[in-house]
């Protein structure tokens, strides 16, 4: 356990130090996502004039959801998978998967170096600015803020199996840059980053409640607004948590196989 901790930090700390060396990106990032902030803050006002809600939510709740869902989607799109797909390609992946640590782990210790990167360079000053220049309603409840937070943790675990799994995938085909775009959209859409799911018509939106991907943003978003009563929290929790352990299994399940996979092969 002592060797896998200091593994994991120095792992964590490796991921930080290189994020931080690209500053043009991080800036050029940080723009981008105060532009999508603008725009869809304005969008939404738009949206709801001449009326006080929609689906029983008003402007209010809809723009603070955005508007956090923008500030903290760059800690959740930090996908791997390119790069993963890169070392499989070159065959570097075969001393990834030699080291002593379990390769789903090591991958997710260089993602939490990466999050800690985006966290204090970008999604805190954009939650900063949003707090300053936009009219957005926090909750006052601290068991609501402990309950968001551990959603939130949840959301990102589940975020990166579903890339992990994706990542796996780059064992038996090609190139995996169709399969990069298709999981990240549907990350969007069917995680309800951009549009909140309560928005959408049934019977598409049951379908859509039942998916995992809606722990990736909706179900902690949702809690930070108010849009989650305290008697569905556990529902809404536990489905989050069915869904961490379905997707760690499979991804459990593909890493045997291409460990099986590599052993015949020879690699």
């Amino acid at each position: 356990m002592v060797l896998m901790a200091r593994t994991g930090l120095a792992l964590i700390t490796a991921s930080l130090q290189e994020k931080l060396v690209y500053r043009f990106d991080l800036i050029m990032g940080l723009l981008r996502a105060l532009i999508q902030i603008f725009v869809f803050h304005q969008l939404w006002a738009v949206l709801f004039t001449g009326v006080d809600d929609y689906a029983g939510f008003t402007l209010e709740q809809t723009q603070t959801y955005v508007v956090i869902s923008m500030s903290i989607m760059p800690l959740l799109d930090r996908s791997f998978l390119p790069q993963v797909n890169e070392r499989i390609r070159s065959g570097n992946i075969v001393f990834d998967l030699a080291r002593p640590v379990y390769y789903g782990n090591l991958l997710l210790y260089q993602g939490l170096g990466q999050f800690a990167a985006t966290l204090l360079t970008t999604s805190l000053p954009l939650l900063v600015f949003s707090f300053v220049f936009f009219s957005i309603a926090m909750p006052d409840s601290v068991f609501t803020w402990i309950t968001f937070l551990a959603s939130f943790c949840m959301a990102y675990y589940t975020a990166f199996l579903m890339d992990l799994i994706a990542s796996l995938w780059g064992f038996w085909i090609a190139s995996v840059w169709g399969l990069f775009y298709a999981k990240w959209n549907l990350l969007q859409i069917l995680g309800g980053m951009y549009i909140p799911l309560w928005f959408f018509p049934s019977p598409f939106k049951e379908i859509v409640l039942l998916l995992p991907f809606r722990g990736v943003a909706f179900t902690p978003l949702s809690i930070l607004v108010g849009g989650v009563a305290p008697e569905e929290l556990p529902m809404a929790l536990g489905l989050q948590i069915f869904w961490i352990i379905m997707l760690l299994w499979f991804s459990k399940f593909m890493y045997a196989r291409v460990v099986k996979k590599l052993a015949v092969q020879g690699g």
